[in-house]
């Protein structure tokens, strides 16, 4: 999910929830003899235009479309700034005030202000015009940021203000303030709050050390930011090499297995980075001439290196071409869209997610443009995908079982990218 608020006169800045419904059980750590191959120089690129220089979430009120597809419910703020979410709905992540499921968007709260939304695993959160926060889910490790563990059914107002976007993923939250500075709060099991420390927060804490931050991913348990000087920043959990760069002692770490690092350090290497975007396990970033690198977890080719082989360091996506203006992250694998709003993905492809028609092993590189669909300004990516289009409609594809795609009807998932239509509010009282 990417996202623009123009409320505020700084430069545009996107939050990036990771697109992932699978669990933690398919987390393996890599053997020795699973070595990852050295990393391609990202440091000495070829001379080509600079078409980030135009991307439309760098210009604040360019965009007014948001899509957040992470688990198994989806939300979305349509060109009205309306927030609709639809799917599961076993923990009340959809904000209706019931449990119940639905396979079309329902409106989450009377606002008509809101800018951004972001979509987690059990709970969803959005931003309103004003820099309001309100949650609504499951609550139980304080993801909900309202000093308390007692899940809300309906949006509920944070006691905090000046944010501009919001990331959801796994079981905790991050917010980019006013002064582009990172608040998080929730679980803290392997320092995914910035804090310098492994402790759950059920309020915001600062992430230390971050300033000048211009895009956010939100990962399951680990974030990274961009910064106005193109670094790449992360914390976290590190055992995948999501984080981009090795992780030395514990620092206090409950997991000594996979210590985490509590405090955001910069990724070795990397520089010019426009945005950043996290998954599951791997983290991928667009420079500011389109270049696309990733690092991380691959075993599903997720890193889009023609590989499936993971990396501790970033690493070029190979693939003609290889300049993007978008890009999504889902549990195990990615999108990008491309000049002309061409959509190109490439992992894992177990529901269709991908968008190429079939469900076999996914993309090792950057597939074929997805036939059926042009245009695309904002995508977001998981188990199923839904876009964007520039003439305000969006559409869905995968994984259908919970009727995540918004179709009014259940299916194990769908093939090819399906119109969701939105309800009609109900006309002003005279």
């Amino acid at each position: 999910m990417l996202s623009v608020v123009g409320a505020f006169a700084v430069a545009g800045v996107s939050v990036v929830g990771c697109e992932s419904a699978l669990g933690l059980d398919d987390a393996r750590v890599r053997t020795s003899d699973d070595a990852a191959p050295a990393a391609a120089d990202v440091s000495d690129l070829p001379d080509v235009p600079d078409v980030v220089s135009d991307v439309p979430d760098r210009v604040p009120n360019r965009v007014p479309y948001v899509v957040s597809s992470l688990g198994d419910h989806t939300c979305a703020v349509t060109p009205d700034k309306r927030a609709y979410c639809w799917g599961d709905n076993t923990e009340g992540q959809l904000g209706d005030g019931t449990t119940e499921t639905r396979s079309t968007p329902v409106l989450v709260a009377p606002f008509d202000d809101v800018v951004d939304v972001s979509a987690g695993y059990t709970h969803s959160c959005l931003v309103r015009s004003n820099s309001d926060v309100y949650c609504w889910g499951k609550n139980d490790r304080g993801q909900l940021g309202d000093g308390t563990k007692i899940d809300r059914r309906e949006a509920s107002a944070l006691t905090m203000s000046g944010a501009l976007n919001v990331g959801v993923a796994g079981w905790h939250t991050c917010v980019v303030t006013a002064l582009r500075t990172v608040r998080c709060w929730g679980d803290n099991y392997y320092g995914a709050l910035g804090d310098s420390t492994f402790t759950a927060r059920t309020r915001y804490v600062d992430v230390l050390g971050l300033s000048d931050v211009t895009s956010l991913a939100v990962g399951v348990m680990h974030n990274c930011a961009a910064t106005d000087q193109g670094y790449v920043y992360c914390w976290g959990r590190s055992v995948f090499g999501e984080l981009g760069y090795a992780v030395e002692g514990d620092a206090g770490s409950p997991d000594p297995n996979d210590p985490g690092s509590p405090i955001a350090q910069r990724v070795p290497g990397l520089t010019d980075v426009a945005s950043v975007v996290a998954g599951e396990d791997h983290t991928c970033a667009i420079r500011k001439n389109g270049q696309v690198v990733c690092w991380g977890r691959n075993d599903y080719s997720q890193l889009g290196d023609g590989t499936g082989i993971g990396r501790t360091t970033p690493a070029p996506v190979l693939g003609d071409p290889t300049y993007a203006v978008h890009l999504t992250a889902g549990g195990f694998n990615s999108c990008a869209t491309f000049s002309g709003g061409k959509v190109r993905c490439w992992g894992r492809n177990n529901f269709g997610q991908l968008g190429n028609g079939n469900t076999n092993q996914g993309e090792t590189v950057p597939s074929p443009p997805i036939v059926w669909l042009a245009d695309v300004e904002r995508l977001s990516t998981g188990e199923h995908t839904c876009a964007w289009r520039k003439d305000g409609k969006l559409f869905c594809w995968g994984r259908n079982d919970l009727g995540q795609l918004g179709l009014g009807s259940i299916s194990d998932y769908e093939l090819q990218p399906r119109e969701v239509t939105f309800p009609a509010l109900p006309s002003a009282s005279p």
